[in-house]
């Protein structure tokens, strides 16, 4: 059954890290960070995501370190789901 097929969906994850990594910037930079938000919104159809982060968050998407505080969220709920569920 397909069910039992594990597959891996590129553009989701990819997704949900974007969106992680773009929240983690709301987090630090505060409410002025939703001008900049916009922006991303406004040119996403315009530009290619390495284009948006570089132009409207001045990183390098392509680096390790525009990533880490996304993967850091994604840590902390795994390790917040472990501990409700009792999970090692």
């Amino acid at each position: 059954s397909m069910s039992k097929v594990e597959f891996y969906n590129y553009p989701y994850t990819f997704g949900y890290l974007f969106s992680l990594c773009l929240y983690a910037e709301l987090k630090q930079r505060g409410p002025e960070f939703f001008s900049t938000y916009k922006e991303i919104l406004k040119n996403t159809g315009r530009m290619t995501a390495e284009e948006l982060v570089a132009k409207f968050l001045n990183k390098d998407i392509t680096q390790k370190e525009f990533w880490s505080n996304g993967l850091k969220m994604v840590k902390a709920q795994t390790e917040l789901f472990q501990q409700y569920w009792n999970v090692k």
